[in-house]
């Protein structure tokens, strides 16, 4: 064990278990080991911590093929008072307030460094010109080919297309049902609609920004030949 650990006396289980609890969040072995660095702990017993902690139902286990996602129980934590709840609440607000001020912040220094960073020299922007007026004539002549009703994009380019549109359609299917899988145990055992809880920890859903899955999906041509 490392020189961490064995100066404050305590044993890697319990170590883990605090930081845990402390994180209230769904994660894994690597989460924690990489948390847990000053402590000495090793992947290996940071592994055996936690299944030990799932064995004694301090934590509950999702696995994903080979990665396993821990998450606290949520039935073992002490039922909060309206009080403490609506104290909470206010400050999840303030802290919401705040983000979003110093993203604003963020965002405006990021505006004003892309445009000194995007500024140009009279020869760069001579050389410019001239590659926009070259794409320019490309773009005439596509227009010109989309009158004559002639082919624009090959087949293997369209069948590209298509499986890039496939893949991120999978990976999005595959993300939403992950989410749900972590996220709906912990609906059941907090007093909120699904709704807030989402507003509250910052999850964007498709309903939130009015995108339908399976209007994408139908964008998706029946045929490719």
């Amino acid at each position: 064990m490392g020189k961490g650990s064995a100066e404050r006396g305590a044993d890697p289980k319990s170590i883990v278990e605090d930081f845990v609890r402390n994180q209230n969040r769904p994660l894994n072995c690597q989460n924690a080991v990489d948390a847990l660095q000053k402590y000495g702990i090793k992947k290996a017993v940071v592994q055996k911590s936690l299944d030990a902690l799932v064995v004694e139902e301090v934590l509950t286990q999702k696995d994903y093929g080979k990665q396993k996602i821990y998450m606290l129980r949520q039935d073992n934590l002490p039922n909060l008072s309206p009080e403490e709840t609506k104290e909470l609440e206010e400050k999840v607000k303030k802290l919401q307030d705040t983000v979003k001020k110093e993203s604003e912040i963020v965002g405006k220094l990021e505006q004003n460094l892309n445009q000194a960073c995007n500024a140009l020299s009279d020869e760069d922007l001579a050389k410019k010109i001239e590659e926009l007026t070259a794409e320019n004539e490309e773009i005439k002549g596509r227009l010109v080919k989309i009158k004559e009703s002639q082919t624009l994009i090959p087949d293997t380019e369209k069948k590209e297309i298509v499986k890039a549109f496939d893949d991120a359609l999978s990976a999005w299917k595959k993300r939403k049902r992950m989410v749900n899988d972590i996220v709906d145990p912990i609906l059941e055992n907090v007093s909120k609609k699904p709704k807030q809880f989402y507003q509250d920890v910052g999850i964007e859903t498709d309903t939130e920004v009015n995108i339908d899955i399976k209007e994408i999906e139908a964008l998706k041509p029946k045929k490719i030949r």
